[in-house]
């Protein structure tokens, strides 16, 4: 068996671990907040905020709005998972944010478990594509390469953190560097022999991007910005293609160990890709292109790069608010297909050992078909390198699966881009786009799937760490419901021993008298037939406060039944009773025994509540098709925090009450289609109504 603390220990570290702002209310109290929520609300330290009353960070416009919800919530009314609203932050700044909040038991307490997201950040995120989109549109402007490198710098300064950075292009052996950014005095180098070291000259020859977290250790690493006036220690360098060929490159550089994260790469990998068609479009006016037509083409080239990157902006905004997997892949295979204008797409996700094909378009596979991971296969080749797998004629790639074949047995796909979606350094799925053509995907294409990939990636990573959170808040839920229903058998246990202690007792001395004076048999006997009544009784009343019995409806004169409960359970001197009893009440349709128990349970509590002094009023009336009973005192009154709680089980304010009655009271009432309601103000007294609706009569 599981120990309850060990999941609660797990469930607290990742809340606390969470990237996203977690808080739990019970009532409007704030009564746990990560650090991640404590920085949203402009705090450092989460025990600043713990205790705090949630409407401290809302404005007072929207305070009854948000009381309904969190109270709504945890006395379990429908309420949208998913809202959008302003807080107020400790320094009074506005603050716009996305919530996503459930009910669990918290500390044995109806509470609120809400994972909160600035959209600010979601606003940053949708900053950066729109730079992007925007680099393409000037660099539709750029009329010379060194304007390239400038537009490129302008819109890298908006997305990235960097320190120094450069544009080269290839030229008669060389990289020459054409514009820099952050360099303090004349460069030392203005140009790099492609047969020489350098970081950006080994990003030209293997044409591919190099992302260095410490170049202390780098042997090819040049110095390349004024001597001694700078000390680069991370480098990013990424490679513009045409064509297959390095024509020039990216490249930054910072003062800090890892100073670039992957998303950077791939971000600047989508620029270089904008950097691209630029370039074609200058190297084609520079040699003088008079063809009209193949201007038009280049022109029309880059309208079109230009229209892809916007689709993957939207496409972007789509996965970042996508609920669950297969919307994601739904929305992964609409951008390629829909969009991007890719003909063949399938979607595989890795099961085990095994790739399982759940989604496809523009294509028909076997049903449940599989790859396995140990076997030969692009899709498996990419899953194990985490790498792209571009192959533009497959029948040059032994590794190449083909599930579909022509009438001569020959693949009917010629052409195979297979992009992994990775993970915490491993990958989860492929995005495998076909073609019937040899030759059909360029590394643009590469480009473009493997930035929807990192969408997708990011996609998924946020919808598993709320699924992952939510899994424990059940199972959190579930023990902590376990150890209160052990309790509450504990509870039990010890009210009926405490109850049939006394009827016992008086058997045993019945026993015991019965032995030393026959002559009182009859007397004694009497007394234990009495005493097994009187524990029956007990038995039976715990029994209907906690089991469902089958209905029984009949026609009840429910004025003639108050007044009998009245009579055998009378009330204190000091506490008047008012009774107020309507017309047409004589044959109304109900369960005698569930509204009698009602009635019992509420007057019990009520002549409690006052201590022996006060005002009992009950009223019955049929209103509207429905019988209205109302049970009113001028007891102490309920705390309206603790309202939410009346009805259910084992809530009891009484030393040795069991907290059964009034949620016995709610089960009875609705079982015959009631309702039942309660009003309270502290020191006035309390208000139980219940109604029970009557069939009409055939």
């Amino acid at each position: 068996m599981r120990k309850p603390g060990r999941s609660v220990d797990q469930f607290r570290s990742l809340l606390d671990a969470s990237m996203e702002a977690v808080t739990v209310l019970v009532d409007t109290r704030i009564a746990y907040i990560n650090r991640s929520g404590a920085k949203l609300f402009g705090f450092d330290d989460p025990s600043e905020v713990i205790g705090k009353d949630i409407l401290e960070f809302h404005y007072q416009e929207d305070w009854g709005t948000v009381m309904k919800r969190a109270l709504g919530m945890q006395r379990g009314e429908s309420s949208t998972s998913r809202n959008v609203y302003s807080i107020r932050r400790r320094d009074g700044t506005k603050v716009e944010v996305e919530a996503n909040s459930t009910t669990f038991q918290y500390e044995g307490k109806p509470a609120i478990l809400t994972f909160t997201r600035g959209i600010m950040e979601r606003n940053v995120y949708e900053g950066r594509l729109e730079v992007l989109h925007q680099h393409a549109t000037e660099l539709g402007r750029a009329l010379t390469l060194e304007e390239v490198g400038e537009a490129t710098f302008k819109a890298i300064e908006r997305i990235i953190s960097f320190e120094q950075g450069a544009f080269g292009v290839v030229s008669e052996g060389f990289l020459k560097f054409l514009f820099f950014k952050g360099v303090i005095g004349e460069p030392k180098l203005v140009e790099l022999p492609l047969e020489g070291p350098g970081i950006t000259v080994r990003a030209v020859k293997k044409g591919e991007t190099q992302r260095i977290g410490d170049i202390r250790h780098e042997k090819d690493f040049v110095l390349g910005t004024a001597e001694g006036a700078y000390q680069s220690l991370s480098e990013l360098a990424v490679p513009v293609k045409v064509e297959g060929q390095v024509v020039a490159v990216i490249n930054l550089e910072s003062g800090q160990i890892d100073a670039f994260s992957e998303h950077d790469q791939k971000l600047l990998e989508t620029l270089s890709l904008h950097v691209a068609s630029a370039y074609q479009r200058i190297r084609a006016r520079a040699e003088h292109v008079s063809s009209t037509l193949i201007r038009l083409r280049l022109l029309e080239s880059e309208r079109k790069g230009r229209e892809k990157l916007s689709a993957l902006h939207a496409s972007a905004m789509k996965l970042s608010e996508a609920p669950d997997l297969d919307s994601i892949w739904r929305i992964v295979v609409e951008t390629l297909t829909s969009v991007l204008g890719f003909g063949v797409v399938s979607i595989g996700v890795v099961d085990g050992g095994s790739i399982r094909f759940t989604r496809t378009s523009g294509i028909t596979l076997p049903e449940g078909l599989s790859v396995r991971l140990d076997q030969p296969s692009i899709s498996a080749r990419a899953i194990r390198t985490l790498k792209t797998q571009l192959v533009n004629d497959v029948s040059t790639d032994p590794d190449y699966f083909s599930a579909i074949f022509d009438d001569d047995g020959a693949p009917v796909m010629k052409s195979d881009l297979v992009v992994p979606v990775i993970m915490d350094d491993k990958a989860e799925a492929v995005i495998n786009v076909e073609s019937p053509k040899p030759g059909a995907f360029t590394e643009d294409d590469m480009k473009l799937v493997e930035t929807l990939g990192t969408h997708a990636s990011s996609a998924i990573s946020r919808v598993r760490r709320v699924e992952t959170l939510q899994r424990l808040v059940e199972e959190k839920t579930t023990e902590l419901r376990d150890a209160d229903q052990l309790a509450a058998a504990g509870r039990i246990s010890a009210m009926v021993a405490h109850d049939l202690r006394s009827p016992i007792q008086v058997i045993r001395n019945a026993t015991t008298i019965i032995k030393m004076k026959p002559n009182l048999t009859d007397k004694m006997l009497k007394t234990i037939e009495e005493s097994c009544a009187r524990a029956d009784n007990m038995l039976e009343s715990f029994r209907s406060d906690t089991r469902d019995m089958p209905l029984n409806i009949e026609a009840v004169d429910l004025g003639a039944l108050i007044r009998m409960i009245l009579e055998e359970s009378p009330t204190p001197v000091k506490v008047k009773v008012k009774l107020k009893v309507g017309k047409n009440l004589k044959a109304v349709q109900l369960d005698k025994f569930r509204v009698r128990r009602v009635l019992e349970n509420l007057t019990s509590n009520a002549v409690d509540a006052m201590k022996g002094e006060g005002a009992l009023r009950i009223s019955a009336e049929l209103k509207g098709g429905e019988v209205v009973v109302s049970v009113s005192d001028t007891g102490v009154g309920i705390p309206e925090a603790e309202l939410p709680k009346v009805f259910k089980a084992f809530y009891t304010t009484k030393p040795k009450g069991l907290g059964l009655g009034l949620a016995f009271c709610r089960r009875a009432v609705e079982a015959q289609g009631g309702r039942i309601t309660v009003r309270s103000k502290p020191g006035e007294g309390t208000t139980f109504t219940f109604v029970i609706p009557q069939k009409p009569q055939d």
